[in-house]
């Protein structure tokens, strides 16, 4: 079993080979799955790769129980300018799988588009301190009530319960892509007013393949990767997505949600 240490130092230099453009400091597996936004691939095949690299905002977690650690991050090309034709940005989630001392399942999420009506540049982008803090003993929940409140969260994005169940924190707050979608500008509702509201149609989605790679019950935190697939009830306007989500749960609670998703037709394939 791997330590949380352990962990740390494969995403470690996951990322130095991204920054370096080199892998061969890298332990992998001879049964190696790569996928980037869903599609099959190999190692350093994607467009996050490549030379020259930097890592601005790195937030990472790991779980020794699944063997997985997740970075959360941007990803540029450029050195010397935020903007221009040349400059690319990634807003991107990657997900380890560790087996026997090597790396065995590597899933990279990205985007490079900013939403018209998000407001955050990736550049702006910094980690949110309250994922890296430990909760009071007395604010704990188990690995197991901690996975059943996320899946409460999905299933009233799917409909299938009434959104006034969902554990919703007093101080809850959720961003996606880095912009925060909750008592904002161009997001006047509370997490739970999302889901309440009468015009908003986009939180039918079916929610399929879910996955929590970390679950980490002394800071709260639980790591889900799914599909959302669309449905005759989802906005017209939405595409189907690849989410990684994270949620700090606190006292049983949703507080902080901060989800990085693919918007596109392709399936994770895991």
């Amino acid at each position: 079993m791997q330590t949380e240490k352990s962990l740390l130092k494969f995403a470690l230099e996951y990322l130095e080979a991204i920054t370096n453009n080199d892998i061969e400091r890298l332990l992998l597996s001879p049964d190696l799955k790569v996928t980037y936004n869903g599609i099959k691939t190999t190692l350093a095949g994607s467009p996050v790769w490549g030379a020259p690299r930097r890592i601005p905002f790195r937030q990472t977690f790991a779980d020794p129980e699944t063997g997985s650690v997740v970075f959360f991050g941007v990803i540029t090309n450029t050195t010397t300018r935020h903007a221009g034709f040349a400059a690319k940005w990634w807003l991107c989630a990657i997900r380890l799988k560790i087996d026997n001392n090597e790396i065995v399942e590597i899933e990279e999420i990205a985007t490079d588009s900013i939403f018209a009506h998000f407001e955050k540049n990736f550049w702006e982008l910094r980690p949110n301190l309250a994922f890296n803090y430990p909760l009071a003993e007395r604010a704990r929940s188990t690995r197991e009530e901690m996975v059943e409140i996320v899946e409460c969260y999905w299933r009233a994005v799917e409909g299938n319960i009434d959104s006034y169940d969902i554990p919703f924190h007093p101080d809850a707050v959720r961003s996606e892509c880095g912009t925060i979608t909750t008592d904002a500008k161009n997001f006047p509702n509370s997490a739970r007013g999302d889901f309440t509201k009468v015009t908003n149609d986009g939180w039918r989605w079916d929610v399929v393949n879910r996955r929590y790679p970390v679950i980490d019950t002394d800071r709260g935190i639980v790591i889900s990767f799914v599909d959302l697939i669309t449905t005759g009830q989802t906005n017209p306007d939405f595409l189907p997505c690849i989410v990684a989500e994270i949620f700090k749960i606190e006292n049983g609670l949703l507080k902080d949600i901060f989800a990085v998703f693919y918007a596109g037709e392709n399936r994770s394939d895991w």
